[in-house]
């Protein structure tokens, strides 16, 4: 038997296998992004992982303000971190004081090949009450926020109370209607503007509680028909006093109460104290 050879001869392209792999990198992973403020001025190393493939690179970074405000609660760093094995470390100056505050908020913003990433960054308060009363500071009120542009503010640094932004409030509250006596609260105080009860003092607005022979006197001021605003922040910096009897309070009504009456004009109450649980 003869025997035939056959030769198949396959004509055609292939893709020749590679071991350069596509280097993706779709951002960054920040476990710990809470660090407490503490007594003393520090670093706060925060580590970075990327989440992607690419382990080696160098990425740039700078720091953004939220409620957080440079140079008072941090110092504005920028720059690059280098990545190794997709582990990186940004360290932010952490300003320390002794003052009570709220949490408050930076962004570290990373760029890369024209996009950028931003995580929150939050700095945790840890003063005590107490401290407030001892250095009479407390928090402090930044004069602008980003995106946001100051439309109103009275200092009280002048000698009298600006009354283009402020009318008193005088009496009982019988005077203007019987169902306002004690305004409304059942208060025992007559509220006057005699400067033992309410004055400008070391650009500070001083509102003064006094028992009296006469009974108890007081102050109260508003700004009706002279601002209102639909929208926006308002501030108010204050060091409240403590004891049985003791309201203090600042709140804000709807510019249509005339009209309507309260409640149904709405009320916000921005700060509101009761003495005996300060």
């Amino acid at each position: 038997m003869r025997k035939v050879l056959v030769v198949v001869v396959v004509l055609g392209s292939f893709a020749c296998g590679s071991d350069e792999e596509e280097l993706i990198l779709s951002g960054f992973s920040i476990p710990e992004r809470s660090v407490t403020e503490a007594n003393v001025d520090r670093d706060f190393s925060v580590a970075i992982t990327i989440d992607g493939t690419v382990r080696e690179t160098s990425v740039s970074y700078r720091l953004e303000p939220d409620s957080a405000i440079p140079g008072i609660d941090y110092e504005d760093v920028s720059g690059s971190v280098a990545f190794a094995g997709g582990q990186g470390t940004v360290n932010i100056p952490i300003i320390a004081d002794m003052h009570l505050e709220i949490m408050e908020t930076l962004f570290i913003v990373l760029s890369y090949e024209g996009e950028e990433y931003r995580y929150a960054l939050n700095i945790a308060d840890d003063d005590a009450i107490g401290e407030i009363a001892e250095d009479e500071e407390g928090f402090i009120t930044p004069d602008e926020y980003p995106s946001m542009r100051l439309v109103w503010a009275d200092e009280f640094d002048g000698a009298s109370l600006n009354e283009d932004n402020w009318e008193y409030e005088l009496g009982d509250g019988c005077a203007i209607s019987p169902d306002l006596c004690g305004w409304g609260n059942n208060e025992l105080q007559n509220y006057t503007n005699e400067a033992e009860n309410i004055r400008l003092q070391e650009g500070r607005l001083i509102i003064e509680a006094l028992n009296t022979t006469e009974g108890y006197t007081s102050a109260r001021i508003r700004t009706k028909d002279k601002y209102e605003t639909a929208f926006g922040r308002i501030d108010i910096r204050a060091i409240l006093p403590k004891g049985q009897g003791i309201w203090p309070a600042f709140w804000m009504l709807g510019a249509n109460i005339d009209e309507v009456n309260w409640p149904l004009c709405g009320e916000i109450d921005i700060m509101e104290i009761v003495g005996h649980e300060p």
